[in-house]
């Protein structure tokens, strides 16, 4: 037992070959119902770096990544303020605000605001479809609470709970869900395993607000029928619940200063009830310390594959630098999904 801990590497891949649900004819290993879930928008990945490495951070050491694992809170011994910004489909605004605090004890906390603005749309009836001249809005945000702490040298735990809101026009929802992760760091080796449970909370349900209750009119082709009060029947959806699993290796090549090239190789597989068996792969390549070139590739995507990205590490002293972070994500005929996001570690 002793000698495969020395070798993660055949143990997880070990591990995948269990879980991968093969595709065989007339096979029930994939069976899930796209649209049967609430609150769907959670399932847009964040963090600018680990989107251009193909979209799976569960396994990567450093406090950006914790919506892919919780644990990735300590994946830096500096605190950071971070805000990542982009625009999603047909124009969506999505925005992500993080502040990662280290304390001592090999713990951490951290917050964060996820939004999702799906603009205004016009409001059109049966009798004006060219617009009433007024309009509605959608929105789906999450406020998370993360706490994670060192259990060894090399193994991390974290958990984080968010609250969840949606609202379009005059229906909202709320709903409370948590995420467990585990991260295993090996530092010589350079080598970083990371699994995470996400979502896990309880249904959810659309309230339809003054609108809950209406009158139903007369039945022109039925006369004398009485108007009768009639009352939306609103069902729950579970939430997105998923889990994840990846890994990272880091190579560097030299210790000079600013001169330290170095290579980042990051693979990861993600399955959930109402979501596909998804695997990514991304590397991301530094010859120089201040310059990072990214690429990924995912599978199994409905909307493209590749992404590609950079980042910019500016030191302003000792023990701070200002990081920018670029992710392009190609989206087949939506076009491409652009992110931006600066960092601050203090």
């Amino acid at each position: 037992m002793n000698n495969l801990l020395k070798k993660p590497l055949i143990v997880v891949g070990f591990v995948i070959l269990i879980l991968y649900p093969l595709d065989l004819p007339g096979s029930d290993w994939e069976i899930f119902r796209k649209g049967a879930n609430s609150s769907a928008f959670m399932l847009i990945g964040t963090d600018a770096r680990t989107m251009a490495l193909g979209g799976e951070g569960s396994g990567l050491l450093y406090t950006s990544a914790i919506y892919w694992n919780p644990a990735n809170s300590l994946g830096q011994s500096r605190s950071v303020v971070q805000h990542e910004m982009g625009h999603y489909l047909l124009g969506m605004d999505h925005q992500i605000s993080q502040v990662h605090l280290i304390l001592q004890g090999n713990r951490a906390i951290s917050a964060s605001i996820n939004n999702l603005d799906m603009g205004q749309e016009e409001i059109t009836t049966v009798y004006n479809p060219q617009g009433t001249g007024q309009y509605y809005s959608a929105q789906s945000m999450t406020i998370a609470l993360n706490y994670a702490q060192m259990l060894t040298d090399r193994i991390a735990v974290g958990v984080q709970s968010k609250w969840i809101r949606e609202q379009i026009w005059l229906e909202q929802a709320t709903n409370l869900a948590f995420d467990i992760g585990l991260r295993y760091y090996e530092t010589q080796a350079g080598f970083a395993l990371g699994m995470a449970i996400q979502n896990v909370g309880g249904l959810s349900q659309l309230d339809a607000g003054p609108r809950t209750t209406f009158t139903r009119y007369d039945d022109e082709s039925n006369p004398g029928s009485v108007n009768s009060e009639a009352e939306y029947i609103l069902k729950k959806f579970p939430l997105p619940l998923l889990f994840r699993m990846g890994l990272s290796k880091h190579y560097k090549f030299s210790s000079n200063g600013f001169f330290t090239p170095s290579i980042l190789i990051n693979a990861g597989f993600s399955d959930g009830l109402t979501t596909p068996f998804r695997t990514s792969a991304g590397i991301e390549i530094k010859p120089v310390k201040a310059l990072a070139l990214r690429s990924g590739y995912e599978v199994n995507r409905d909307l493209g594959s590749l992404s590609l990205g950079l980042g910019l590490d500016i030191p302003l002293g000792q023990s701070k630098r200002v990081i920018m972070d670029y992710a392009w994500v190609d989206m087949d005929y939506f076009g491409a999904v652009e992110r931006y996001q600066l960092s601050l570690e203090f």
